[in-house]
């Protein structure tokens, strides 16, 4: 259960790495120096911009700073670029924005244009966010304190508006410092929508003011709700949206201590799956406690899972069915925003009207989703599930509109890659045990201590990048006559890993194999000692 990078020698200062690949790109002449002092400017009042422009500005001085770390050929041309007059030298960049929306949303505009033509930069985007992007790829033509073309063209935008990273902290709770690593990757990729799982077996990951006892043992391995206030706006900074998803009726014995205290009914003594009573007390209470939880998050999405349900107990297909369907008018009617599922609740319990957004993951595929009229994310696990090691490469680097008619790529949003917990849970509790392949104990469950939090974030961020960028191109601006295995692809995608590291976002070097419990083929250190008792 591994996988490897195999490293590709090149020379990054000569390539073109843009990655994800814009739609449209033009470059001329040799490379240009950067001033010393280069600048950014802009007259936008947007505090959103201008915060991008303060992280971009130190991006941009790294990359000036290793034309001094020692002397190689390349180095030594940009020594005599430097030596030339003012008029030889690219002193600035002007950013500006067509319109300066600040707020987030699914119809939000990523478009933008670079123009670089007689030693003059400018980056427009057609919104704030937009003009982050552009700050992005700007940041990508510089290497070793120089651009790497003296005329650039660039306009760019996204083929779907949702390119998507779900974490699952229903079942291990991911620590704040790896969400905020992880959204640094998400920005530098143009990834744009956390998908939040925040409710399993294990747990209700998010503080209730109405319900207190759902976090109350779960020793401070939850977000307070200013905890998930600043999640948002680290988010929004980077042009990105987080769509909270609690998952109902299955998937939730984190919601057991409302049962216990008479809020809840269950369809048996597992406290697995939610029964909806006839007196309506189960309704009742998930209404309240979604009302809260959207009080919370300002996206428009609302994802209440709805898969691997079972006919158990008290719960029968019928129940299933109308409790969904009475939690998707609420969320649709009352909260006001639109609903969220898996491919369970319109081809098994088929409880999803066609307002409900359908997320393809396991038996279906989002072409089989549109044909039912529905909005639809791909999130296929043979291709996107990267809690898996075994998902290769080439399976990541694929056509989300695979098999669509020009009418249903309409209706997909994009796609998404997920990582799930269950082999760092603790027991046989954190899963549902009829799944053959959850028959072992997790190989990583002595990570699910907070104590190995340092651990558990490495061991995520390795196993999800850097094939996570391969993602990221592909809900960009997929191109199918480029190949995993060709030249132009593996220079891309590893000078773009190269830059995630450089940056700080945890990754699986591209010269080394990552899985779960080890990296660039060292056992993380408390493996050690489990394997050694075997």
């Amino acid at each position: 259960m591994r996988f490897m990078w195999t490293v590709t020698l090149f020379a990054v200062a000569l390539a073109e790495t843009l990655w994800p690949i814009p739609i449209s790109m033009h470059f001329e002449g040799s490379p240009i120096p950067i001033s010393r002092n280069f600048s950014v400017n802009s007259h936008s009042d947007s505090n959103l911009l201008h915060q991008a422009i303060n992280r971009y500005l130190q991006i941009f001085k790294n990359s000036f700073h290793s034309i001094h770390a020692g002397a190689n050929s390349f180095e030594e041309e940009n020594r005599r670029f430097l030596d030339r007059s003012r008029d030889q030298v690219l002193q600035s960049l002007e950013v500006s924005t067509v319109n300066e929306e600040e707020r987030l949303n699914s119809n939000t505009s990523y478009e933008y244009w670079i123009n670089v033509q007689n030693m003059k930069a400018s980056v427009v985007g057609q919104s704030v966010f937009g003009a982050i992007y552009g700050l992005e790829t700007f940041s990508q033509l510089m290497v070793n304190g120089s651009l790497l073309h003296s005329t650039v063209t660039v306009h760019d935008k996204p083929n779907y508006h949702h390119r998507g990273l779900m974490i699952d902290t229903g079942r291990r709770f991911f620590p704040m410092s790896l969400v905020y690593n992880l959204l640094d990757a998400m920005s530098y990729l143009k990834m744009n929508v956390l998908h939040f799982h925040l409710s399993d077996y294990c747990r209700f990951a998010v503080e209730s003011v109405k319900f207190p006892q759902l976090t109350a043992s779960l020793n401070g391995q939850y977000y307070k709700q200013d905890d998930i206030r600043a999640i948002l706006e680290y988010a929004r900074e980077r042009g990105i949206r987080v769509v909270p998803e609690f998952d109902l009726p299955g998937h939730s014995k984190g919601l057991a201590p409302l049962a216990e205290d008479g809020y809840l009914n269950f369809c048996s003594d597992n406290h697995r799956e939610i029964y909806g009573d006839p007196q309506n007390k189960s309704l009742e209470t998930l209404q309240t406690l979604l009302a809260e939880m959207a009080t919370l998050f300002p996206e428009s999405l609302f994802d209440i899972g709805c898969d691997e349900t079972a006919e158990v107990g008290l719960c029968t297909i019928t129940n299933i069915k109308t409790l969904e369907q009475q939690l998707f008018d609420f969320i649709y009617s009352r909260l006001g925003k639109v609903p969220t599922a898996y491919e369970e609740a319109l081809f098994k319990s088929k409880s999803a009207k066609s307002n409900v957004v359908i997320q393809a993951w396991e038996s279906y595929r989002a072409f089989e989703v549109v044909r039912q009229g529905n909005k639809a994310i791909e999130g296929n696990g043979g291709h996107f599930y990267l809690s898996h090691s075994t998902v290769p490469l080439s399976a990541v680097w694929t056509d989300i509109a695979y098999n669509m008619t020009a009418a249903g790529k309409k209706l997909l949003l994009g796609g998404e890659i997920s990582f799930w917990t269950d082999e760092y849970c603790p027991n046989f509790q954190c899963w549902n045990e009829t799944n053959s392949h959850h028959r072992n104990m997790p190989v990583a469950s002595w990570m699910w201590d907070s104590a190995h939090d340092s651990i558990f974030s490495q061991s995520v961020g390795n196993m999800i990048w850097p094939r996570g960028i391969a993602a990221a191109g592909a809900f960009w601006n997929f191109n199918s006559s480029l190949s995993t295995s060709s030249m132009d692809f593996l220079t891309r995608y590893h000078a773009q890993n190269q830059r995630l590291i450089e940056r700080g976002v945890i990754s699986c070097p591209s010269n080394c194999t990552c899985d779960t419990l080890s990296k660039c083929g060292k056992l993380y250190p408390h493996a050690v000692l489990v394997n050694d008792t075997k």
